[in-house]
């Protein structure tokens, strides 16, 4: 409970059907979880549609919750399959679904308003401002930004007009949320599409065994107790849908203990749960954020989960030979890394020899010989992330699809017939009931006997009933009536065809109105009357820093008037608070730029309605796409087309002048708030596009460089 007595969400990862079960059977109130696509843990087992379904019925029928995860940019390309998959998680009436792209927000608002949305991490919502555009946009709860101290937490969730959730537990990304591109600089797999490579894992050439951007995991244990009493804060999460189930188990209870106790079993609490937790496999932790980042990286780890446990000793065909250093068991699940930390796989031991013995359990000192088709190199390191010590597939495999649904049933008897109406559907059979002598008739009798559905579809009914008279009739014969209507309405009552139908008419209205977006030009405004405002303002445009904490809003504010104040009248937001802040100024031209995540002509057109009038495409596109998002796109784009492109920004401490990863040197900036930014280390450089406008900027860096990069342009951003 917090201070006000309401009770706060333990949410649990589950990246596939086991993993949520038994989040739920040790505590979790909730879970998330993700489609084979379209989420941002694509490494993760995730969920088919039925899986889905079996989930949120086991939920709802122990009065549990599911969120579904839909949280990465969506191509343009992409965007008819994206709404048929959100038609179908609509059917399924999950309790909210996650996003971070602004045009998924609109898919789901506008034709599938029964789905509630929480903004996902990814979408950077680091201070009150942020949250208030949110509410604006139809988000119930936005989930704060991983890397905010807890005086930030407590004061944008006391300030914020919808619900707050955070992050407790689990890995932590190096960079701010949703604002990394080094994967994707690096090798085209991007974090913002669920295909993290985690490039902030790579090793530095400037020393043996460094690691400059590898952060610890997360554990907010000992602060636990502050968070509770924060008002508005309704949800505690933990991450790991990569992870094992015992691992959330392990986790699950933990939290579960401290969120249930009072301030008076505080240190009891605390004990009980660091007991538990120390059976969880992850990195070394960071405690969480009082006053400041100092803990977030460690360089001098890998960062790679687990503990160590062996080492590769030698390769065969079929397997390789593994040195023990601690106790390995059948069913433990096992993370191979290379010496360099570029290469790993993941597998469960199912098979152990020794000397042609099969094994159970290896000991320090032995050397086994483990199979797997997997690529394994030779003196990779061996670590330990979790033993799979739960086995329910048998009890999984029988959980329903649909939660049983509870009918309306107005039953009237009268002698010679007796009939039954329900969802507007009625029933009726000729029975010639006889005039009771004794034995008499009685509401409550027939209220007993239709309650018996013996049905996997229906639970029991609610029921007015009216009899017509001192009937009787035999227990055989109101028993064979009563199984008579449950077969006829087991066959003709289908309770989700509401909810299908319903459902299939917000995806065809969405169809329609996507198919008329460019021919509508709702916001369209003539681009050569733009360049030429453009021009008549010249080169004075107000670039907004990306990232500004709660306690500097009235900085920020004061500094953008101070600019209005200067003749400033084109300004570039970087950020949803933005808009907050630039609501009152009405004759200014707003740019939005990046980081602000905009990769489809949906996106465009929320960004349009908050007051841009010109919004920048975002930077990972592929030509291809590039070229989808303009064709269809109602509002007025804008290319970055030659710079220095901010790829990473973290509040985390960073020492020198630059970066290096795997022998590239990344100019760095440090800048207001902690915060410093990693550029490319090539200049980016792409081609002129025809019907947009173009963006150059090189952060004021020295071109350092001749080299020249296209990023993603000629390739597949994935």
């Amino acid at each position: 409970m917090n201070e006000r007595g309401k009770k706060i969400e333990l949410l649990a990862p589950a990246g596939n059907l086991q993993s949520g079960i038994i989040a739920f059977k040790f505590g979790a109130d909730a879970v998330y979880c993700g489609l084979k696509k379209f989420n941002a843990r694509d490494r993760a087992e995730n969920f088919s549609f039925e899986e889905l379904a079996r989930i949120i019925t086991f939920a709802h029928e122990h009065s549990k919750k599911v969120y579904i995860a839909f949280n990465i940019l969506i191509k343009e390309s992409e965007i008819p399959e994206a709404a048929i998959n959100i038609a179908k998680i609509a059917e399924l009436s999950p309790d909210a679904v996650i996003v971070q792209d602004l045009g998924v927000l609109k898919i789901i608002r506008d034709f599938f308003p029964s789905l509630n949305i929480h903004a996902s991490t990814q979408m950077a919502i680091h201070n009150s401002f942020s949250a208030k555009i949110a509410k604006e946009l139809g988000i119930s709860r936005v989930i704060l930004e991983r890397q905010l101290t807890l005086d930030e937490i407590r004061q944008i969730s006391e300030n914020s007009p919808v619900e707050t959730e955070v992050f407790i537990h689990g890995a932590l990304c190096c960079s701010l949320s949703g604002q990394c591109l080094l994967s994707s600089w690096f090798g085209g797999c991007s974090g913002n599409r669920g295909k993290c490579k985690q490039a902030c894992r790579f090793p530095s050439f400037l020393r043996d065994s460094y690691y400059p951007l590898s952060t610890r995991d997360l554990a907010v244990v000992d602060d636990i107790f502050e968070l509770k009493k924060i008002k508005n804060l309704v949800s505690f999460k933990i991450e790991g849908r990569l992870r094992s189930a015992d691992y959330i188990a392990n986790l699950v209870s933990a939290y579960r203990i401290l969120l249930d106790a009072n301030d008076n079993d505080k240190e009891s609490a605390l004990k009980e749960a660091k007991k538990i937790m120390k059976f969880s496999y992850g990195r070394d932790y960071t405690p969480g954020f009082k006053k400041n980042f100092n803990t977030l990286i460690n360089p001098l780890i890998s960062g790679t989960s687990g503990i160590k446990c062996a080492e590769v000793k030698k390769i065969a065909d079929n397997g390789f030979y593994a040195f023990v250093y601690t106790k390995l068991h059948l069913g433990d699940k096992i993370r191979i890394q290379d010496e360099n930390g570029s290469y790993a796989v993941s597998l469960t031991i199912k098979k152990m020899f020794s000397a042609q013995k099969e094994l159970k359990s290896a000991r320090h000192g032995e050397i086994v010989f483990i199979p797997t088709d997997r690529k394994v190199r030779n003196l990779s390191s061996i670590f330990k992330i979790g033993e799979s010590i739960y086995e329910n597939s048998a009890k999984i495999a029988r959980l329903p699809i649909n939660s049983t649904f509870k009918l309306f049933l107005k039953i009237n008897i009268e002698k010679d017939f007796i009939e039954v109406r329900t969802e507007n559907l009625i029933w009726k059979k000729e029975y010639h009931f006889q005039m009771a002598r004794n034995q008499i008739l009685t509401e409550q009798k027939i209220r007993e006997i239709f309650s018996d559905t013996a049905s996997k579809k229906f639970s029991s009914p609610d029921m007015e009933v009216y009899l017509r008279g001192n009937l009787f009739a035999p227990l055989s014969h109101l028993k064979q009536i009563r199984r008579e209507f449950w077969n006829w309405a087991n066959e003709n009552i289908d309770p989700t065809a509401k909810n299908r139908e319903k459902c299939s008419i917000g995806l065809q209205k969405f169809l329609e109105f996507y198919d008329k977006l460019k021919k509508e030009d709702e916001y369209k405004e003539n681009f050569f009357l733009l360049d030429s405002e453009l021009k008549r303002y010249g080169n004075k445009q107000f670039e907004i820093p990306f990232f500004c904490s709660e306690k500097h809003i009235n900085k920020l504010i004061l500094k953008i008037q101070s600019a209005y104040d200067k003749s400033y009248r084109i300004f570039r937001a970087t950020s949803l608070a933005h808009f907050e802040i630039l609501k009152k100024y009405k004759d200014i031209l707003i740019i939005a730029s990046f980081p602000l995540q905009c990769a489809n002509s949906l996106a465009a057109c929320e960004i349009r309605k908050l007051g841009a009038r010109i919004v920048q495409a975002w930077v990972e596109l592929e030509k291809r796409e590039l070229e989808f998002l303009l064709q269809k796109s109602p509002v007025q784009i804008e290319i970055f087309r030659e710079g220095r492109i901010p790829i990473f920004f973290t509040r985390g401490k960073i020492d020198g002048n630059f970066c290096e990863i795997r022998g590239t040197k990344i100019p760095l900036k440090k800048e207001d708030e902690g915060i410093t930014t990693l550029f490319s280390p090539e200049i980016f450089k792409i081609p002129s596009v025809m019907g947009c406008f173009e963006y150059v900027n090189y952060y004021g860096l020295a071109r350092e460089t001749d080299k020249i990069s296209t990023f993603n342009f000629y390739r597949d951003w994935k």
